[in-house]
């Protein structure tokens, strides 16, 4: 799985100098698309993450290996690698849309980009707070056959983060004032929130999970 997203993260920066350059409206119509998309997966991974949460409480009255536990504990591996999907899916998307995009957006369409970030920052908070009720209130051995799901969506919530920043600054470009100190307040914001999932060194949930 690490080799997985280190590849991905990998491709991303080099295609930034290989991708050709898209004509503004099909730029226009492309970063449209990502506003669009990200706000329905945000949705999407709520729904699916909730459903994670009152799974995960509904163990608390199984007893280990029973076979109700073993079909709670199923479906929360199957809603979690729907999560996967949807953040691959949307990830996909936007390294696509950073790599062939290099057009600044002006006027009311910089008004989407703050909504942007506030999407993808919504989507880290639920995973955050979604996986520590996981690792805090399943048992041992249920945890470690949760592991994988758990590492991939972390990971590829961290390997989404870089190319929408990447993105929403790009977006922004040269302007100044108006929504600009709002965007590089959300960045921060977005960076801090991925960089404490995953940082060994802050008592990252990636690290509690290994």
């Amino acid at each position: 799985m690490q080799f997985f997203t280190t590849a991905i993260a990998a491709l991303s920066m080099s295609s930034v100098f290989a991708a050709p350059v898209a004509e503004p409206r099909q730029a226009t119509n492309a970063i449209t698309t990502v506003f669009n998309t990200v706000a329905d997966v945000k949705l999407t991974v709520t729904d699916e993450l909730s459903t994670v949460t009152k799974l995960v409480a509904d163990l608390k009255s199984t007893v280990v290996g029973d076979v109700v536990q073993k079909q709670t504990v199923a479906t929360v591996q199957r809603t979690l690698s729907n999560v996967e999907t949807e953040l691959h899916g949307v990830l996909g998307l936007v390294l696509g849309t950073v790599t062939n995009t290099v057009v600044p957006l002006v006027g009311a369409e910089l008004d989407n980009v703050p909504v942007l970030l506030k999407d993808v920052k919504a989507i880290v908070e639920k995973v955050k707070v979604t996986v520590t009720g996981v690792v805090g209130n399943v048992s041992d051995d249920v945890l470690i056959t949760l592991k994988p799901e758990l590492k991939l969506v972390l990971s590829l919530v961290n390997t989404l983060v870089t190319p929408v920043v990447q993105l929403a600054t790009g977006l922004v470009g040269e302007v100044t004032g108006g929504v600009v100190p709002e965007v590089t307040s959300l960045v921060g914001d977005v960076e801090g929130l991925a960089g404490g999932l995953l940082s060994p060194v802050t008592g990252g949930l990636l690290g509690k999970i290994l």
